[in-house]
């Protein structure tokens, strides 16, 4: 009995899925585009009170918009309550009081054997679209952005952009079908989407200049000629001490890895590399945010041989004092050849602190970054002997370190100013 129940729920969440469909398709096609345009901006993207480092680019777009009558409107997917959070909660606050954010939810669940299936969901992307048409026909928005992973936001930006006949512009903070981790799912019809979405959009945002070549490779020179990078960036204001306090001691090197400690950017070979200079130089290894369930695993079968203290995720103004604690020797940064075209969003903070970085892994965008400003050295991950020299290097003070030029980067690389660059595309 219970079987039939759920064969007819998923059969009439289908059908309702596919009428929603064209209900947002026939609107389209009626849809009239004389109308004034307001002074609105719509933005689709992940939001607080959700967890999540992709919330901090949209918010801060939206937190540093100058006050000169510009709106920007987001719809975001309702998190469940186990993907919030208190802290992002007090993030809203932060917001202008001419902005607003909708929270789109539904329970919705068609069969994907009988319906289609993007990156995110789909339907939801149908019913953030159908939402905001609802909400914004009377007074129509000027432009329309997109900011993803998730990737339903594009197709929900898409189809809003359609309708109102408004320029659409679309961030990727990750890549979508070009990205070589999991964490993005990839269905069968999205690269389909994502060509036509790129081919419709007027200006495409990436965070580095390879993700940009990358892109302009795969999909064509008219993606290319209309592709521009604003990097993410760190938020300098409100900035706290941070009551974070590290279990060190002074006769170690007292390492500190901050942000997602998952098996796409820490290789296992790292851990091994640390145990087995352990034997003669003694290291201990501070992990601060969060951990994958595979790497709890993972760090289970090193224990015994490194000392690795575990600290849950702070909040983001306590960062750049908890990078500076007197007690921190250096800072762990790892790349791999799957993310050597990625910025991960910590190293904005590695490079505002005043501490070495010391980045494990192959050549790309990080590596570049930190030997341009000198802020770090550079090592192969595998090379046991490179590392121990580096490390020794760390513990005696002689990694150079050129605090003014790599301050002078970090002011121009604030989230307050990036956002200016968004905003020449939204005026």
């Amino acid at each position: 009995m219970n079987t039939i129940k759920i064969i007819y729920s998923s059969l009439f969440d289908t059908a309702i899925s596919y009428c929603l469909w064209l209900k947002l398709k026939t609107i389209i096609l009626l849809s009239s585009h004389d109308l004034d345009k307001g002074d609105c901006v719509l933005l689709f993207s992940n939001f607080p009170p959700e967890k999540g480092g992709g919330i901090f680019r949209p918010h801060s777009w939206v937190k540093y918009i100058p006050d000169d009558g510009l709106q920007i409107k987001v719809i975001t997917l309702k998190a469940t309550a186990k993907n919030t959070s208190s802290v992002n909660e007090n993030m809203l606050k932060e917001l202008p009081k001419n902005s607003s954010v909708t929270y789109v939810y539904s329970d919705i669940s068609p069969s994907y054997k009988l319906f289609p299936k993007s990156s995110g969901s789909f339907i939801k992307a149908i019913l953030m679209a159908l939402k905001a048409i609802y909400l914004y026909k009377k007074t129509p928005p000027k432009k329309i952005i997109a900011s993803g992973p998730e990737f339903s936001y594009f197709i929900a930006a898409y189809y809003t952009s359609l309708y109102f006949d408004a320029p659409l512009i679309i961030d990727y903070r990750d890549e979508w079908t070009l990205c070589p981790f999991d964490f993005v799912s990839k269905e069968p019809g999205d690269s389909k989407w994502e060509t036509v979405i790129q081919k419709h959009a007027n200006k495409i945002i990436f965070t580095t200049r390879s993700q940009l070549i990358s892109n302009g490779e795969h999909f064509g020179k008219v993606s290319f000629g209309k592709s521009i990078v604003i990097p993410n960036g760190w938020d300098d204001s409100d900035l706290n001490k941070t009551k974070l306090k590290l279990k060190t001691q002074k006769e170690h090197l007292n390492l500190c890895f901050f942000g997602n400690f998952a098996e796409h950017s820490v290789p296992q070979a790292f851990l091994e590399v640390l145990t087995e200079i352990n034997k003669d130089t003694k290291i201990i290894l501070s992990i601060i945010g969060s951990i994958s369930e595979c790497m709890k695993k993972t760090i289970a079968n090193y224990e015994h041989n490194l000392t690795i203290n575990i600290y849950s995720q702070i909040p983001i103004n306590e960062v750049l004092d908890a990078m500076n604690l007197e007690s921190v020797d250096a800072l762990i940064l790892i790349s791999n050849k799957e993310l050597s075209n990625y910025l991960p969003g910590k190293i904005f903070y590695y490079l505002a602190s005043k501490k070495p970085i010391l980045l494990l892994g192959v050549e790309g965008e990080s590596q570049y970054l930190v030997e341009t400003l000198k802020a770090g050295i550079l090592c192969p991950l595998h090379n046991k002997t490179t590392v121990k020299k580096a490390l020794s290097n760390i513990a005696s003070s002689r990694i150079p370190i050129n605090d003014d030029e790599r301050q002078d980067w970090a002011r121009l690389h604030t989230r307050r100013q990036l956002a200016k660059n968004l905003y020449q595309l939204l005026k």
